[in-house]
C-alpha cells in the first residue's frame, strides 16, 4: 500500500506490526481506517485499539467491535479532524463514551480517559470549563487529563490531531 494522503474519503493509513509464530517481527496489517463519523464538529478515525494490557510477543491483532472509548487500562489510537467552526457536521454515532455537559457552551464534554494529543496539521483551540483557552498549532502536544473541554477551529481549514486514548477511572462521571 502506498502512503497516499490521509483524508475522510480514503481513510487513514495504519501499519500494524506483530510477531510471526516463529517469534520474528512482521507487518501484520497495512490498511486504511475509515472515518467512524462526525460529532461536535470533529471527525473520528479509530486506528487501533485494545481493551487488554499489552504483552509481548503478540500477533499484533486488535480487539473486535471495540467501543470508541476504552475501559480503564484499554488503549485507542485515534485521529481526529476538527472542522472549521462554520463547517460543523451533525452529530453522528461516535459520541459513545463522551459525557456531554454542554450547558452554556456547545461541544463541552468529559471523557473517562487520559488523552495524549499531537497537533499534526492546522490550528485548534482547546477551551476548558474553567475559562482558559489554549491556541495550539502543528507540532504542539497536549496531555488532556479527563477535564471538561471543547475543541474549536477558528480557521477555514480542518485541523488534524493524533491521539492516544488511555481509559481511566473518573470519579467525576
Amino acid at each position: 500500500m502506498n502512503g497516499a494522503t490521509n483524508d475522510a474519503a480514503t481513510g487513514v493509513r495504519v501499519v500494524i506490526t506483530g510477531h510471526r509464530s516463529d517469534g520474528e517481527a512482521a507487518v501484520i496489517s497495512d490498511r486504511r481506517a475509515p472515518a467512524l463519523g462526525t460529532t461536535m464538529g470533529t471527525t473520528f478515525h479509530m486506528l487501533w485499539g485494545t481493551d487488554d494490557e499489552p504483552a509481548y510477543p503478540d500477533d499484533g491483532s486488535e480487539g473486535d467491535g471495540l467501543a470508541p472509548m476504552p475501559p480503564p487500562g484499554g488503549i485507542r489510537l485515534v485521529e481526529t479532524v476538527v472542522l472549521p467552526d462554520d463547517g460543523k457536521a451533525p452529530a453522528g454515532d461516535v459520541a459513545e463514551g463522551l459525557h456531554q455537559r454542554e450547558g452554556d457552551s456547545p461541544g463541552m464534554h468529559i471523557t473517562p480517559s487520559l488523552d495524549l494529543i499531537t497537533v499534526l496539521e492546522g490550528e485548534v483551540w482547546m477551551e476548558l470549563s474553567g475559562g482558559e483557552t489554549v491556541h495550539l498549532t502543528a507540532g504542539d502536544y497536549v496531555v488532556q487529563n479527563g477535564t471538561r473541554h471543547a475543541w474549536r477551529n477558528h480557521t477555514s481549514v480542518p485541523a488534524r490531531l493524533g491521539v492516544v486514548v488511555v481509559g481511566a477511572s473518573h470519579r467525576g462521571l
